[in-house]
Order: structure tokens, then C-alpha cells, then sequence
């Protein structure tokens, strides 16, 4: 320690230690592991929320399936069907019609077609390009993919849409729409409703079923 003229003392330059490289590197690769976990972490929030946007959007759907139809106007009635007024929807309440009513159901690649009897193929870049078979007389039974049902206690069973068991149910009804369609009937007091869709980005088609 040094006096000045003055006589106060003056403080010694303080000796900066030199900082070993191999700390530096890890200061700095803990620094870029921080900002990368923080960015990883904004973006799965970013997916949650989209995730939960789409779940939102099918709800919404989904209830707008569950809407009774006597209170939605219709137009174009017959005696298989009609439209919804505003043209979302194309009911069916008669299963034997003269001949297959569709509905196509696509993301543009893959899809599925869709009778008002339940039965169906699914194709992939077209409707010739057929991954399940189909049978181009309407007057038999179809391919396609069906749900079976039971009674247990009277041991009668079923099919949740009209093929292939075409049994006379006590209440039948089709709605397509613009990317699904929604079977509902009847049967020894037991309603199943189907809903049939296609993914938007994938090679897959599904159903939601519900028994009541």
C-alpha cells in the first residue's frame, strides 16, 4: 500500500485472475442450452394451444350434430330425405333408396366413400385407386367397414347402419355433411350413432361411435 503527498493511502491495481477457457465454454453452452430450452418450451406451448384449438373446433362440430332436427328447416323433402336449409347437411331417414347416395370424404390424397347404407371403400390419389374392393352391383350387399351389436339378455343382434344386416330398425337416419357423415339408429330400444371422418394431414380415416 502506497501514501500519497496528500497523505491518503491509494488502493494497489487489483490482478484480474485469467479465466480458464474450458469454464468460458461452459458458461456458454449453458447459456445455449438455457435460450434452446426456452424457445423448445414457447413452442410446444404454441402446439398445445393449437392442439386444443382443433379439439375445440370438433366439439363444436360434434355438437352441431347432436342439434335435433326439428329445429333446423328443411327444403327438398322426398320421401328418402331432404336438405338442411342452409345446405350443411343431406339427411337421409330411408336407407333403401334406389340407388347408393354418397358421400365422399377426402383430404385431397386419401379418402373414403360413404352410402347412406354404411357401406363404403377408401381410396388413395383417386377414386380408381381403391385400397378396399367395392362391388358395383347396388342391388347386393357391399364391402365397407361395419359395426356389429348385441343384446345380450335377448340375444338379437344387429349392425349400427343399415348393411350388413339390414335389419328393420325402429329409427334410421344419414347426415352427410361436408367432411363427415353421422349414422344413427334404433334397435331393441339401443341407439348407436356413428360418426365417420378422414384426417386432414394423414392416410386415415376414423370413427367415433356412441351407444345410448
Amino acid at each position: 500500500m502506497a501514501k500519497s503527498r496528500t497523505g491518503s493511502k491509494k488502493r494497489s491495481p487489483k490482478v484480474r485472475q485469467p479465466v480458464k477457457r474450458a469454464k468460458v465454454k461452459s458458461a456458454v453452452k449453458a447459456k445455449a442450452g438455457a435460450r434452446k430450452k426456452g424457445l423448445s418450451s414457447k413452442k410446444s406451448g404454441r402446439v398445445h394451444r393449437l392442439i386444443a384449438k382443433v379439439k375445440a373446433k370438433k366439439t363444436q362440430l360434434m355438437a352441431r350434430l347432436l342439434l335435433p332436427l326439428g329445429r333446423i328447416k328443411e327444403i327438398f323433402r322426398s320421401r328418402y330425405g331432404f336438405f338442411l336449409y342452409d345446405g350443411s347437411e343431406f339427411v337421409v331417414n330411408n336407407p333403401e333408396t334406389p340407388s347408393p347416395w354418397c358421400n365422399i370424404l377426402t383430404n385431397g390424397d386419401y379418402g373414403m366413400m360413404l352410402t347412406q347404407s354404411g357401406s363404403g371403400l377408401s381410396f388413395k390419389g383417386g377414386m380408381r385407386n381403391r385400397i378396399t374392393r367395392w362391388n358395383q352391383d347396388f342391388k347386393g350387399v357391399n364391402f365397407g367397414k361395419f359395426i356389429y351389436l348385441r343384446d345380450n339378455q335377448t340375444q338379437d343382434y344387429w349392425s349400427s347402419s343399415w348393411e350388413p344386416v339390414c335389419k328393420q330398425p325402429e329409427f334410421y337416419e344419414v347426415r352427410h355433411g361436408i367432411g363427415y357423415t353421422n349414422i344413427t339408429s334404433k334397435n331393441n330400444g339401443i341407439i348407436s350413432s356413428i360418426i365417420y371422418y378422414v384426417a386432414a394431414d394423414l392416410c386415415l380415416s376414423g370413427l367415433l361411435s356412441n351407444l345410448s
